[in-house]
């Protein structure tokens, strides 16, 4: 089968040659643009033959449909250039076509090069269906298998069971608590690479000694603004039924300033909010179908768009300017919490250490302090979290708390917090700060 696909690829390459070689002994025009014609399509195999190529040959070969097809392109238009093309301006027309075309094809390998720099080998199925209110939801009932890797070492090799509702199980949650407790977030609270049972919230579950049940509404890539989202549609209420909530915890991030911005490149339908009066309102998603479709077609087939999309956007970095929406969407939160379940219910548990300050040039723990938000740094949690990163994450570069972090963080909330919140002898409103 290899070397059948060998000599196709060298037919189809002979085949343009050949037939661009004997048309250029005939002056009939007509046959010319013919011939041009029919060897077009050729461009167009080119690519999907490599492709299929490089899926069944015995090892790994890095290939890309774009950067192929346009340098089958490029080839195709210098030999029209050069059998056919008459005109000395037709073939400077085609030459430059080419000579952009080359280019781009250099290009979207050198930025692959670029994109793929210190990038961790991550095997995972998780599939992402479209969500109206949300953007983008797990498929309800899966079992995701991850693993990553970075040379020989296995990162981590675990399975993400997702339940009927489309969010992760808490496997230590009981079924009759007299508390109940929500977690929101991104993929720091989802539990990325961490085992079912090694979550922070179902670690909060078996610190609370059966105090508490709970739900981790947490997903990969999410920010403030779908758990505002989730509370103003009523979907939270529709998700757990009747009963007081008690405690409701949002661990955030830098990244999650700009997540709340939509600046991005796979949150492409989140909700938008914008600033108007005393808090935000909801306008519509962050892109229209028709754009979104657009944006994801080129990033998953343009390097250099990949790149210069991130390099625009600086995805998951803070800027300044979009920090005042971002603390509009928590305090929208917390009065949207404790209008629902009392004073004191809503809990912020944020990650900042001194490089991302000085890399950002913003302080966001004293942001929340100027907004009237109470947060809790994980630096409280972790004292040596700047000193001693690598203690409390995946090696060597995953940065996702690993099960130390998410056992501690877990642990302390179920002290502080968990044990504060949980008064089932008093009113949701009458439970004190």
């Amino acid at each position: 089968m290899f070397s059948a696909m060998r000599v196709a690829c060298a037919t189809v390459v002979a085949i343009t040659l050949s037939a661009c070689a004997t048309t250029a002994r005939t002056h009939r025009w007509p046959i010319r643009l013919l011939v041009a014609a029919a060897t077009l399509p050729l461009v167009v195999l080119l690519p999907a033959l490599c492709t299929i190529l490089a899926d069944i040959a015995p090892f790994y070969i890095a290939i890309t449909p774009l950067p192929i097809g346009l340098a089958s392109a490029a080839v195709w238009l210098l030999v029209v250039a050069i059998a056919l093309a008459r005109r000395p301006a037709t073939k400077n027309v085609l030459v430059t076509f080419a000579s952009v075309s080359l280019c781009l094809a250099v290009g979207e390998m050198g930025f692959g090069y670029v994109n793929a720099l210190g990038a961790l080998e991550l095997t995972d199925d998780e599939v992402h269906i479209p969500d109206p209110d949300l953007g983008y939801r797990l498929r309800p009932g899966d079992q995701v298998m991850a693993r990553e890797a970075s040379g020989e070492k296995v990162v981590f090799d675990v399975t993400y069971t997702i339940d009927a509702n489309g969010y992760r199980v808490v496997p230590a949650a009981p079924m009759a608590a007299p508390c109940r407790v929500l977690f929101f977030g991104d993929s720091f609270t989802f539990g990325w690479g961490l085992p079912d049972d090694q979550t922070i919230p179902n670690q909060f579950m078996m610190a609370s000694k059966g105090r508490y049940s709970g739900y981790n509404l947490s997903i990969s890539g999410y920010g403030p603004h779908q758990m505002l989202r989730l509370l103003e549609t009523g979907r939270v209420e529709r998700l757990i039924g009747e009963g007081p909530v008690h405690l409701v915890v949002y661990q955030g991030l830098h990244a999650h300033v700009a997540r709340a911005a939509g600046r991005t490149s796979w949150d492409l339908r989140g909700p938008r909010y914008a600033l108007g009066g005393e808090g935000v309102t909801y306008v519509e998603p962050f892109h229209r179908d028709a754009s979104a479709a657009l944006l994801r077609l080129l990033l998953h087939n343009s390097e250099i768009f990949t790149f210069l999309h991130r390099f625009l956007l600086a995805v998951d970095l803070p800027r300044a300017e979009d920090v005042p929406l971002y603390m509009a969407i928590l305090k929208q939160t917390k009065r949207e919490v404790e209008r629902r379940y009392g004073q004191g219910a809503f809990v912020i548990v944020f990650w900042q250490t001194q490089d991302e300050v000085e890399e950002s040039g913003l302080d966001l723990l004293s942001e929340f302090a100027k907004a009237g938000l109470d947060a809790i740094p994980v630096s409280r949690i972790l004292p040596d979290l700047d000193t001693n990163r690598a203690a409390y994450a995946f090696p060597p570069r995953d940065l996702h708390p690993n099960k130390i972090a998410a056992q501690q963080i877990a642990q302390f909330l179920a002290r502080e917090a968990g044990v504060r919140q949980c008064r089932p002898d008093l009113a949701a409103s009458d439970v004190p700060r």
